[in-house]
């Protein structure tokens, strides 16, 4: 998962595709605000 990561990390669709690997929903990653996610403390 790093690999891909490392790979997506300029794409604009970073974050919803990072979150559908990690086992989100579309419906769950959808439903986020980018307010709600924070990539620097992987949370």
């Amino acid at each position: 998962m790093a690999v891909f990561a490392a790979a997506m990390k300029s794409d604009r669709l970073f974050a919803p595709l990072l979150l559908s690997v990690m086992g989100f929903r579309p419906a769950e990653v959808c439903g986020l605000r980018w307010s709600d996610i924070d990539l620097d403390a992987a949370r």
